[in-house]
């Protein structure tokens, strides 16, 4: 049984795709479906120091490249932005005020991005506001951006002391204020991944890919519906989601599901689809978090 939370990317978005990776990674089972978009989610990529100069970065390059495509090919934002896409940058001491546009930092922004391990060019990050008593002042002016991108992430090898016996980790590292897209990711590449085969790689990549795009117990409270709503309540002064925490995630209020479950007949599969809510992140662990994201059957609109 497979539980698909609605909604994942943006939280508005169509999704589809051509192939699901079975759990031993080995092959692909093919189920009906919908043509590939050809106009799916714009996602760039920066390679890390560390993993460009890795002797085994080319069957890397070629693993990434078929996960990106898995995406680009499965996800469509419905709404889209002309916008530059604009990284945040941390605000010194971690010292902000949250406010529906991002937050104002306090004291000043610092040089880090909001995943500070990560330095980007001041050409990619936004410019620093503060909050002042009679409103938001702007220090420094926004860079150039990013043009037709809608998702940025990095990708770099990370120390062993750091993955204890993973293959691979990801990290949301930043969402649209207005929008809650994921809009900033970083996938950490342990030493242990090198050692797979070139569709096992790609597989692995896919699903930490998966957890930036909202495959992640961390945004469940940032889901919208169909029409992009919020579908648990929000703080009006801050924009963000207003039922408290449990640990460092926000509760969501109850989400529905799309249960696919699939019958084997005598030559060809029986797929099931029905819808569930789910209450808590209890269910979310059980029932996704430990899925393959390679999982979605076929394209439906939401």
């Amino acid at each position: 049984m497979i539980c698909i939370p609605m909604l994942s990317y943006v939280l508005i978005l169509e999704v589809g795709l051509h192939g699901v990776y079975s759990d031993d990674f080995g092959t692909q089972q093919k189920f009906p479906q919908a043509d590939p978009f050809k106009d799916g989610i714009k996602i760039r990529t920066i390679v890390g120091k560390d993993m460009s100069n890795h002797p085994k970065f080319s069957e890397f390059e070629r693993a990434l490249s078929t996960s990106l495509d898995i995406w680009k090919t499965t996800l469509r934002p419905k709404l889209r932005t002309n916008k530059t896409l604009l990284i945040p940058k941390r605000c010194e001491q971690d010292d902000f005020v949250q406010t529906p546009d991002g937050p104002h930092c306090r004291q000043n922004c610092s040089d880090e991005s909001s995943c500070p391990w990560i330095r980007l060019a001041p050409s990619l990050t936004k410019g620093c506001t503060l909050s002042g008593e009679s409103g938001p002042i702007q220090i420094s002016q926004d860079g150039k951006g990013l043009n037709d991108t809608e998702l940025l992430l990095v990708v770099d090898t990370v120390p062993e002391s750091i993955c204890s016996n993973s293959l691979a980790f990801a990290i949301l590292c930043a969402q649209d204020p207005a929008t809650d897209r994921p809009i900033f990711g970083f996938v950490g590449v342990c030493a242990m991944f090198f050692g797979r085969k070139q569709n096992q790689q790609s597989a692995i990549l896919t699903h930490e890919i998966a957890h930036i795009l909202g495959f992640n117990e961390m945004v469940l409270a940032y889901f919208r519906d169909e029409n992009g709503e919020p579908r648990t309540p929000r703080n009006s002064t801050t924009n963000l989601p207003n039922l408290g925490k449990l640990s460092r995630a926000y509760i969501p209020s109850g989400i529905w599901c799309l249960m696919i479950t699939t019958q084997q007949s005598s030559n060809h599969k029986i797929l099931r689809v029905t819808y569930q809510q789910m209450t808590t992140l209890q269910l979310w662990r059980q029932e996704v978090f430990y899925q393959p994201p390679e999982f979605i059957i076929k394209r439906f609109g939401i």
